[in-house]
């Protein structure tokens, strides 16, 4: 689960806790959480549990389980995060494994070619991912790829932040492959869609929610149009599908770039209107929350996340956007009120 925050936390183990039958016994998600560790602690032996991203250490101990046979895996960038467990770096490609991870996905055999550019993106993964992907699309050489690569100006725009520092050419490598694939889509989707995941939950974006543009008037084209322009991002690394094939992620590096391009563009309040739009319609949908536990909790997590973003200098809050995102804070509280209520399941 995604436990960037004390709240995405809860709503993990809330998800975790409907799904092994304890949900029922406990409507507070702090309470049911701490159901979750005590089961995780008395039964977990075929048990495993990861704590993405966390930020908050203290805001986790209480949820990890301190006895039993469960296993836990948390990722962090905080230091502290080595002391509550057997810590294990995860660093960048080696120069021998960038070469063979250039080499496996490119299909091309000039050793010279790839170190160059494995230096220059710094071996790490993403950015390697990002430019094999492209260079085996276009049938590029490494070195046509660096020139382009060096020739878009990002970090002009695009500035680090604490815990997601670029590398060299990372933030470049991503927005080529973005260019590339909205070069070669007619239909306009690929950008649209990697810019409204860009404001949705890391947890993952389902198809169904994204199926609800086209009824509230934020993407032109259904179903099928959206399933093929999502297999062309995840065909240029830009987004992972998970193992059920009906959700999707992006990484967080990905998503950052994608806004902090409208930013730059001063598009980013047409952006964040349409996806408050699709938001709305999939919660005038959900009428009884009830019903669908897990489909409400997502659209829960994404207007959360998705409020985030609402900070003062990212854009200019009007009166109608201000308007509609009270009205889906209110129907966010109002929807875990009644997933929460032992009551509303005999409903």
């Amino acid at each position: 689960m995604n436990a960037e925050t004390t709240a995405e936390l809860l709503s993990g183990l809330a998800v975790v806790a409907d799904r092994i039958g304890i949900r029922k016994s406990n409507p507070d998600l702090a309470g049911t959480g701490a159901e979750v560790r005590n089961r995780l602690e008395a039964n977990g032996e075929r048990c495993l549990i990861v704590f993405d991203n966390v930020v908050d250490l203290d805001g986790l101990l209480r949820y990890i389980p301190a006895a039993g046979k469960s296993q836990v895996v948390i990722t962090s960038t905080v230091a502290g995060a080595s002391v509550l467990g057997r810590p294990l770096a995860v660093d960048v490609f080696t120069d021998r494994e960038s070469l063979a991870f250039l080499a496996e996905r490119t299909g091309r055999d000039d050793p010279r070619g790839a170190r160059v550019l494995a230096e220059e993106l710094g071996h790490l993964p993403l950015a390697l991912a990002q430019a094999a992907a492209l260079i085996q699309a276009q049938r590029l050489t490494y070195q046509v790829y660096l020139d382009r690569l060096r020739a878009i100006p990002a970090g002009q725009y695009l500035t680090p932040s604490k815990g997601e520092p670029y590398s060299r050419g990372v933030a470049e490598a991503i927005l080529l492959s973005i260019d590339a694939v909205t070069a070669t889509d007619p239909t306009g989707l690929c950008g649209d869609l990697l810019d409204i995941i860009s404001l949705l939950s890391p947890t993952g974006v389902s198809r169904y929610l994204l199926y609800f543009g086209k009824r509230a008037g934020v993407l032109r084209e259904g179903p099928e149009v959206i399933d093929n322009a999502l297999g062309q991002l995840a065909d240029a690394s830009l987004l992972s599908f998970r193992a059920d094939r009906s959700t999707m992620t992006a990484h967080r590096l990905v998503t950052r770039v994608a806004r902090e391009r409208r930013v730059h563009d001063h598009t980013l309040t047409t952006l964040v209107e349409q996806t408050c739009e699709l938001l709305t319609a999939k919660a005038k949908w959900t009428t009884e929350p009830w019903i669908d536990r897990f489909d409400s909790w997502e659209t829960v997590w994404h207007i959360r996340w998705f409020n985030r973003h609402l900070t003062p200098g990212l854009h200019h809050e009007g009166p109608k956007l201000a308007k509609d995102m009270r009205i889906l804070r209110e129907w966010s509280e109002w929807c875990v009120e009644n997933v929460g209520n032992p009551r509303s399941w005999s409903h």
